[in-house]
Protein backbone atom coordinates (compact mmCIF):
# COMPACT_ATOMS: atom_id res chain seq x y z
CA UNK A 1 0.00 0.00 0.00
CA UNK A 2 1.07 3.29 -1.29
CA UNK A 3 2.17 6.07 1.47
CA UNK A 4 -0.38 8.83 1.46
CA UNK A 5 1.37 12.28 1.62
CA UNK A 6 1.43 14.70 3.84
CA UNK A 7 -0.99 17.53 3.22
CA UNK A 8 -0.87 20.16 5.86
CA UNK A 9 -2.94 22.30 3.92
CA UNK A 10 -6.06 20.62 4.50
CA UNK A 11 -9.25 22.27 3.89
CA UNK A 12 -10.27 22.39 7.40
CA UNK A 13 -7.28 24.56 7.83
CA UNK A 14 -7.53 26.98 5.15
CA UNK A 15 -10.78 27.63 6.45
CA UNK A 16 -9.31 28.43 9.49
CA UNK A 17 -6.21 30.55 8.21
CA UNK A 18 -9.19 32.31 5.42
CA UNK A 19 -10.85 33.17 8.78
CA UNK A 20 -8.27 34.80 10.28
CA UNK A 21 -7.67 36.68 7.55
CA UNK A 22 -10.61 37.57 7.02
CA UNK A 23 -10.57 38.71 10.68
CA UNK A 24 -7.74 40.70 10.26
CA UNK A 25 -9.19 42.68 6.74
CA UNK A 26 -11.99 43.32 8.59
CA UNK A 27 -10.62 44.98 11.43
CA UNK A 28 -8.62 47.17 8.82
CA UNK A 29 -11.46 47.96 7.41
CA UNK A 30 -13.80 49.08 10.53
CA UNK A 31 -11.04 51.22 12.11
CA UNK A 32 -12.67 54.18 11.81
CA UNK A 33 -10.18 57.06 10.35
CA UNK A 34 -10.26 60.40 12.34
CA UNK A 35 -11.12 63.13 11.18
CA UNK A 36 -10.40 66.68 11.92
CA UNK A 37 -14.32 67.75 12.21
CA UNK A 38 -14.07 68.00 16.18
CA UNK A 39 -10.74 69.98 16.13
CA UNK A 40 -12.43 72.45 13.52
CA UNK A 41 -15.67 72.73 16.08
CA UNK A 42 -13.07 73.38 18.92
CA UNK A 43 -10.94 76.31 16.54
CA UNK A 44 -14.38 77.59 15.78
CA UNK A 45 -14.97 78.39 19.84
CA UNK A 46 -11.87 80.92 19.59
CA UNK A 47 -14.69 83.06 19.80
CA UNK A 48 -14.16 82.84 23.43
CA UNK A 49 -10.87 84.82 22.51
CA UNK A 50 -13.04 87.58 20.83
CA UNK A 51 -15.71 88.00 23.36
CA UNK A 52 -12.83 87.88 26.00
CA UNK A 53 -11.35 91.11 23.76
CA UNK A 54 -15.03 92.47 23.71
CA UNK A 55 -15.45 91.95 27.84
CA UNK A 56 -12.11 93.82 28.08
CA UNK A 57 -13.25 96.98 25.80
CA UNK A 58 -16.40 96.79 27.90
CA UNK A 59 -14.00 97.28 31.49
CA UNK A 60 -12.45 99.93 30.16
CA UNK A 61 -15.14 101.46 28.94
CA UNK A 62 -16.75 101.29 32.56
CA UNK A 63 -13.54 102.47 33.97
CA UNK A 64 -14.34 105.93 31.77
CA UNK A 65 -17.49 105.80 32.90
CA UNK A 66 -16.93 105.42 36.77
CA UNK A 67 -15.27 108.52 36.21
CA UNK A 68 -18.21 110.65 35.15
CA UNK A 69 -21.51 111.16 37.16
CA UNK A 70 -23.30 107.98 36.00
CA UNK A 71 -25.47 106.17 38.49
CA UNK A 72 -22.76 104.41 40.43
CA UNK A 73 -25.21 101.41 41.32
CA UNK A 74 -25.91 100.68 37.77
CA UNK A 75 -22.34 100.86 36.85
CA UNK A 76 -21.60 98.74 39.66
CA UNK A 77 -24.18 96.23 38.25
CA UNK A 78 -22.85 96.09 34.83
CA UNK A 79 -19.32 95.43 36.35
CA UNK A 80 -20.87 92.70 38.47
CA UNK A 81 -22.32 90.86 35.08
CA UNK A 82 -19.41 91.87 32.74
CA UNK A 83 -17.02 90.05 35.68
CA UNK A 84 -19.56 86.70 35.69
CA UNK A 85 -19.16 87.09 32.13
CA UNK A 86 -15.44 86.93 31.97
CA UNK A 87 -15.43 84.26 34.78
CA UNK A 88 -17.88 82.03 32.99
CA UNK A 89 -15.19 82.67 30.12
CA UNK A 90 -12.40 81.43 31.80
CA UNK A 91 -14.07 78.40 32.98
CA UNK A 92 -14.95 77.39 29.33
CA UNK A 93 -11.76 78.21 28.11
CA UNK A 94 -10.16 76.54 30.82
CA UNK A 95 -12.59 73.02 29.72
CA UNK A 96 -11.70 73.41 26.25
CA UNK A 97 -8.07 73.19 26.50
CA UNK A 98 -8.81 69.81 28.88
CA UNK A 99 -10.91 68.66 25.54
CA UNK A 100 -8.79 69.30 23.62
CA UNK A 101 -6.09 67.48 25.44
CA UNK A 102 -7.97 64.45 25.88
CA UNK A 103 -8.70 64.22 22.50
CA UNK A 104 -4.95 64.39 20.98
CA UNK A 105 -4.31 61.88 23.93
CA UNK A 106 -6.93 59.47 22.04
CA UNK A 107 -6.30 60.80 18.73
CA UNK A 108 -2.03 59.58 19.52
CA UNK A 109 -3.59 56.02 21.14
CA UNK A 110 -5.83 55.28 17.93
CA UNK A 111 -2.71 56.29 16.06
CA UNK A 112 -0.52 53.96 17.91
CA UNK A 113 -3.37 51.23 17.84
CA UNK A 114 -3.39 51.51 14.00
CA UNK A 115 0.09 50.53 14.28
CA UNK A 116 -0.01 48.21 16.06
CA UNK A 117 -2.60 46.50 13.96
CA UNK A 118 -0.47 47.19 10.68
CA UNK A 119 1.80 45.20 12.62
CA UNK A 120 -0.34 42.14 13.87
CA UNK A 121 -1.36 41.82 9.90
CA UNK A 122 2.33 42.11 8.97
CA UNK A 123 2.77 39.48 11.31
CA UNK A 124 0.01 37.28 9.67
CA UNK A 125 0.99 37.76 6.37
CA UNK A 126 4.65 36.01 7.53
CA UNK A 127 2.61 33.35 9.44
CA UNK A 128 0.84 32.33 6.35
CA UNK A 129 3.98 32.27 4.43
CA UNK A 130 5.38 30.05 7.28
CA UNK A 131 2.58 27.60 6.75
CA UNK A 132 3.17 27.44 3.02
CA UNK A 133 7.09 26.88 3.97
CA UNK A 134 6.81 24.67 6.82
CA UNK A 135 3.64 22.18 7.78
CA UNK A 136 4.92 21.12 11.05
CA UNK A 137 4.50 24.39 12.77
CA UNK A 138 0.72 24.50 11.92
CA UNK A 139 -0.36 23.81 15.43
CA UNK A 140 1.97 26.72 16.66
CA UNK A 141 0.93 28.91 14.27
CA UNK A 142 -3.14 28.34 15.41
CA UNK A 143 -2.45 29.21 19.06
CA UNK A 144 0.23 32.46 17.77
CA UNK A 145 -3.53 33.12 15.13
CA UNK A 146 -5.64 32.97 17.71
CA UNK A 147 -3.69 34.81 20.37
CA UNK A 148 -3.06 37.80 18.02
CA UNK A 149 -7.00 37.91 17.16
CA UNK A 150 -7.64 38.05 20.86
CA UNK A 151 -5.26 40.91 20.95
CA UNK A 152 -7.28 42.66 17.68
CA UNK A 153 -9.93 41.96 19.32
CA UNK A 154 -9.25 44.22 22.61
CA UNK A 155 -7.50 46.87 20.35
CA UNK A 156 -10.86 46.86 18.47
CA UNK A 157 -12.12 47.34 21.91
CA UNK A 158 -9.89 49.89 23.26
CA UNK A 159 -10.87 51.66 19.80
CA UNK A 160 -14.32 51.62 20.64
CA UNK A 161 -13.94 53.01 23.83
CA UNK A 162 -12.27 55.58 22.82
CA UNK A 163 -15.08 56.92 20.12
CA UNK A 164 -17.14 56.73 22.95
CA UNK A 165 -14.88 59.39 24.98
CA UNK A 166 -14.75 61.08 21.64
CA UNK A 167 -18.64 61.18 21.09
CA UNK A 168 -18.90 62.12 25.28
CA UNK A 169 -16.88 65.16 24.23
CA UNK A 170 -18.53 66.39 21.34
CA UNK A 171 -21.71 66.64 23.58
CA UNK A 172 -19.26 68.57 25.93
CA UNK A 173 -18.16 70.83 22.99
CA UNK A 174 -21.65 71.19 22.10
CA UNK A 175 -22.94 72.22 25.16
CA UNK A 176 -20.19 74.83 25.89
CA UNK A 177 -20.84 76.15 22.35
CA UNK A 178 -24.92 76.77 23.47
CA UNK A 179 -22.85 78.70 26.06
CA UNK A 180 -20.83 80.79 24.02
CA UNK A 181 -23.38 81.99 22.37
CA UNK A 182 -25.69 82.77 24.94
CA UNK A 183 -22.46 84.52 26.51
CA UNK A 184 -22.84 86.19 23.04
CA UNK A 185 -26.07 87.51 23.91
CA UNK A 186 -25.36 88.60 27.35
CA UNK A 187 -22.45 90.55 25.69
CA UNK A 188 -24.44 92.43 23.13
CA UNK A 189 -26.89 93.21 25.82
CA UNK A 190 -24.12 94.98 28.05
CA UNK A 191 -22.49 96.65 25.59
CA UNK A 192 -26.13 98.06 24.55
CA UNK A 193 -26.61 99.19 27.83
CA UNK A 194 -22.72 100.57 27.99
CA UNK A 195 -24.02 102.63 24.60
CA UNK A 196 -26.95 103.88 26.58
CA UNK A 197 -25.38 104.73 29.30
CA UNK A 198 -23.21 107.17 27.16
CA UNK A 199 -25.35 108.42 25.61
CA UNK A 200 -26.90 109.83 28.83
CA UNK A 201 -23.53 110.84 30.11
CA UNK A 202 -23.61 113.15 26.77
CA UNK A 203 -27.19 114.40 27.97
CA UNK A 204 -25.72 114.99 31.11
CA UNK A 205 -22.71 116.93 29.92
CA UNK A 206 -24.76 119.37 27.94
CA UNK A 207 -26.94 120.12 30.90
CA UNK A 208 -23.99 120.90 32.58
CA UNK A 209 -22.45 123.18 29.92
CA UNK A 210 -23.69 126.49 30.95
CA UNK A 211 -22.77 125.56 34.47
CA UNK A 212 -18.97 124.93 33.44
CA UNK A 213 -19.03 127.72 31.76
CA UNK A 214 -19.87 129.50 34.31
CA UNK A 215 -17.12 128.19 36.41
CA UNK A 216 -14.51 128.60 33.99
CA UNK A 217 -16.03 132.27 34.06
CA UNK A 218 -15.31 132.52 37.83
CA UNK A 219 -11.84 130.48 38.04
CA UNK A 220 -10.37 132.71 35.23
CA UNK A 221 -10.53 135.27 38.05
CA UNK A 222 -8.47 133.58 40.19
CA UNK A 223 -5.73 131.65 37.84
CA UNK A 224 -2.53 134.35 37.30
CA UNK A 225 -0.67 134.00 34.01
CA UNK A 226 2.27 134.64 36.32
CA UNK A 227 2.69 133.13 39.82
CA UNK A 228 4.55 135.66 41.71
CA UNK A 229 1.23 137.67 43.39
CA UNK A 230 1.21 140.66 45.93
CA UNK A 231 -2.21 141.44 47.21
CA UNK A 232 -2.55 144.90 47.94
CA UNK A 233 -5.31 145.34 50.65
CA UNK A 234 -6.96 148.32 51.61
CA UNK A 235 -7.99 148.18 55.53
CA UNK A 236 -9.13 151.58 55.69
CA UNK A 237 -11.67 152.85 58.50
CA UNK A 238 -14.62 152.32 55.71
CA UNK A 239 -13.95 148.44 55.13
CA UNK A 240 -16.55 148.71 58.34
CA UNK A 241 -18.65 151.29 58.08
CA UNK A 242 -22.91 150.91 58.05
CA UNK A 243 -24.55 149.98 56.28
CA UNK A 244 -21.71 147.00 54.93
CA UNK A 245 -19.63 146.62 58.25
CA UNK A 246 -18.76 142.93 56.85
CA UNK A 247 -16.34 144.28 54.55
CA UNK A 248 -13.38 143.41 55.93
CA UNK A 249 -14.41 139.90 56.87
CA UNK A 250 -15.09 139.26 53.37
CA UNK A 251 -12.25 140.37 52.16
CA UNK A 252 -10.36 138.25 54.35
CA UNK A 253 -12.31 135.13 53.14
CA UNK A 254 -11.72 136.30 49.51
CA UNK A 255 -7.80 136.22 50.36
CA UNK A 256 -7.81 133.16 52.30
CA UNK A 257 -9.77 130.94 49.40
CA UNK A 258 -7.48 132.40 46.70
CA UNK A 259 -4.75 131.73 48.92
CA UNK A 260 -5.51 127.65 49.83
CA UNK A 261 -6.36 127.29 45.96
CA UNK A 262 -2.27 128.34 45.29
CA UNK A 263 0.16 125.44 45.38
CA UNK A 264 3.99 125.79 45.87
CA UNK A 265 4.63 126.51 42.40
CA UNK A 266 3.38 130.34 43.27
CA UNK A 267 4.95 133.17 45.39
CA UNK A 268 2.78 135.67 47.54
CA UNK A 269 3.24 138.42 49.81
CA UNK A 270 0.14 140.54 51.67
CA UNK A 271 0.50 144.64 51.53
CA UNK A 272 -1.86 146.47 53.30
CA UNK A 273 -2.67 150.11 53.56
CA UNK A 274 -2.71 152.16 56.14
CA UNK A 275 -0.77 150.12 58.40
CA UNK A 276 -1.31 152.87 61.15
CA UNK A 277 -2.07 156.89 60.79
CA UNK A 278 1.78 156.96 60.72
CA UNK A 279 2.42 154.35 58.45
CA UNK A 280 0.89 154.26 54.99
CA UNK A 281 1.36 150.71 54.49
CA UNK A 282 2.82 147.08 55.84
CA UNK A 283 3.48 143.91 54.76
CA UNK A 284 3.38 140.33 56.16
CA UNK A 285 6.93 139.02 54.64
CA UNK A 286 8.10 142.65 52.39
CA UNK A 287 9.41 139.92 49.84
CA UNK A 288 7.77 137.05 47.88
CA UNK A 289 7.44 134.27 50.06
CA UNK A 290 6.82 130.35 48.17
CA UNK A 291 3.19 128.67 49.10
CA UNK A 292 3.58 126.39 51.48
CA UNK A 293 1.19 125.03 54.20
CA UNK A 294 2.67 126.93 56.89
CA UNK A 295 3.12 129.93 54.76
CA UNK A 296 -0.52 130.01 54.00
CA UNK A 297 -1.56 129.36 57.89
CA UNK A 298 1.25 132.10 58.22
CA UNK A 299 -1.02 134.40 56.54
CA UNK A 300 -4.58 133.54 57.70
CA UNK A 301 -3.07 134.37 60.86
CA UNK A 302 -2.08 137.93 59.90
CA UNK A 303 -5.42 138.54 58.29
CA UNK A 304 -7.15 137.58 60.96
CA UNK A 305 -5.51 140.34 63.22
CA UNK A 306 -6.16 143.13 60.50
CA UNK A 307 -8.37 145.97 61.80
CA UNK A 308 -9.85 148.75 60.02
CA UNK A 309 -8.47 152.54 60.49
CA UNK A 310 -7.49 155.22 59.03
CA UNK A 311 -7.18 156.84 55.43
CA UNK A 312 -6.81 155.13 51.93
CA UNK A 313 -3.44 155.81 50.78
CA UNK A 314 -3.92 153.72 47.47
CA UNK A 315 -1.11 155.96 45.49
CA UNK A 316 1.46 155.02 48.38
CA UNK A 317 1.07 151.58 48.78
CA UNK A 318 1.15 151.08 44.57
CA UNK A 319 4.00 153.09 44.34
CA UNK A 320 5.67 151.24 47.64
CA UNK A 321 4.89 147.52 45.91
CA UNK A 322 6.35 149.05 42.56
CA UNK A 323 9.26 150.78 43.35
CA UNK A 324 10.79 149.63 46.70
CA UNK A 325 12.65 146.85 44.91
CA UNK A 326 10.91 144.43 47.61
CA UNK A 327 9.16 142.65 45.00
CA UNK A 328 11.60 143.30 41.72
CA UNK A 329 10.18 139.40 40.19
CA UNK A 330 6.39 140.41 41.30
CA UNK A 331 4.15 139.92 37.96
CA UNK A 332 1.01 140.08 39.60
CA UNK A 333 -0.51 142.62 41.50
CA UNK A 334 -3.75 142.41 42.95
CA UNK A 335 -5.22 145.65 44.48
CA UNK A 336 -8.46 144.82 46.80
CA UNK A 337 -10.43 148.02 48.00
CA UNK A 338 -13.72 149.60 48.74
CA UNK A 339 -13.60 152.85 48.03
CA UNK A 340 -11.48 155.86 46.25
CA UNK A 341 -7.85 157.13 47.15
CA UNK A 342 -7.26 160.07 49.55
CA UNK A 343 -5.01 162.62 50.75
CA UNK A 344 -4.47 163.29 54.62
CA UNK A 345 -5.31 166.43 55.09
CA UNK A 346 -4.68 166.72 58.59
CA UNK A 347 -2.87 163.60 61.52
CA UNK A 348 -6.61 162.26 62.31
CA UNK A 349 -8.47 163.90 58.84
CA UNK A 350 -8.41 162.32 55.28
CA UNK A 351 -9.99 163.77 52.27
CA UNK A 352 -11.11 161.83 48.90
CA UNK A 353 -10.20 162.52 45.75
CA UNK A 354 -13.92 162.68 43.92
CA UNK A 355 -12.67 164.87 40.91
CA UNK A 356 -12.34 162.90 37.94
CA UNK A 357 -9.11 164.90 37.07
CA UNK A 358 -7.89 163.85 40.73
CA UNK A 359 -8.67 160.36 39.84
CA UNK A 360 -7.12 160.24 36.50
CA UNK A 361 -4.03 161.65 37.79
CA UNK A 362 -3.29 158.85 40.17
CA UNK A 363 -4.20 156.11 37.37
CA UNK A 364 -1.82 157.46 34.95
CA UNK A 365 0.93 158.11 37.95
CA UNK A 366 0.13 153.82 38.64
CA UNK A 367 0.05 153.24 35.08
CA UNK A 368 3.71 154.89 34.03
CA UNK A 369 5.11 153.58 37.49
CA UNK A 370 4.22 149.81 36.48
CA UNK A 371 5.89 150.81 32.79
CA UNK A 372 3.74 147.88 31.98
CA UNK A 373 6.13 145.22 33.77
CA UNK A 374 2.91 143.69 35.75
CA UNK A 375 -0.61 142.86 35.52
CA UNK A 376 -2.38 145.02 37.83
CA UNK A 377 -6.14 143.12 38.66
CA UNK A 378 -8.47 144.86 40.60
CA UNK A 379 -10.90 143.43 43.41
CA UNK A 380 -13.63 146.40 44.47
CA UNK A 381 -15.72 145.55 47.80
CA UNK A 382 -19.13 146.80 48.46
CA UNK A 383 -22.51 146.85 47.06
CA UNK A 384 -21.53 149.87 44.55
CA UNK A 385 -19.05 147.51 43.08
CA UNK A 386 -21.79 144.63 42.53
CA UNK A 387 -23.78 147.02 40.04
CA UNK A 388 -23.27 146.11 36.63
CA UNK A 389 -23.50 149.51 35.28
CA UNK A 390 -22.76 152.21 37.22
CA UNK A 391 -20.82 155.60 36.59
CA UNK A 392 -19.90 155.86 40.34
CA UNK A 393 -16.13 157.41 40.25
CA UNK A 394 -14.68 154.67 42.87
CA UNK A 395 -16.41 152.16 40.46
CA UNK A 396 -14.40 153.84 37.56
CA UNK A 397 -11.26 154.16 39.20
CA UNK A 398 -10.75 150.33 39.87
CA UNK A 399 -11.81 149.61 36.32
CA UNK A 400 -9.65 152.01 34.90
CA UNK A 401 -6.26 150.83 36.64
CA UNK A 402 -7.13 147.49 35.42
CA UNK A 403 -7.71 147.77 32.37
CA UNK A 404 -4.74 150.19 31.63
CA UNK A 405 -2.57 147.18 33.01
CA UNK A 406 -3.93 144.31 31.28
CA UNK A 407 -5.42 143.41 34.48
CA UNK A 408 -9.32 141.98 35.25
CA UNK A 409 -11.78 143.66 37.37
CA UNK A 410 -14.13 142.30 39.43
CA UNK A 411 -16.85 143.86 41.87
CA UNK A 412 -18.14 141.68 45.14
Amino acid sequence: MAKRDLNVFSMSFLDLLSGALGAVLILFIIIPKLTSDIKLKLEKLDQLIELEKDVTKMENSLAELKKTTVDKKLVEQLETQINKVQSTIEKLSDQIKDLQNELGKCDEQRTKLKEEVKSLKAKVKELEKQLKDNGSIVEALKKEIKEKEETITQKEQQITNCEQEQAKMQITIDDTQKEVDKLEITKKDLSQEVEELKKELEKEKKKNAKLEDKVREYEAGFKFSDKNVVFVVDISGSMDDDPEPQKMDEVKAGLKMMIATMDDSYKVDVVIFPKSQDEKYGYKYGQLKQVSEGTKYDIYNYLNNLRPAGCTPTKEAMEFVMKSGKYPDAGTIILMSDGLPTNRVSYTDCEEIKERSGLAEVESFITSTNGGKRVINCVGVGKDFRKQSTTDQKVVFMKNVAKQNKGFYIGF
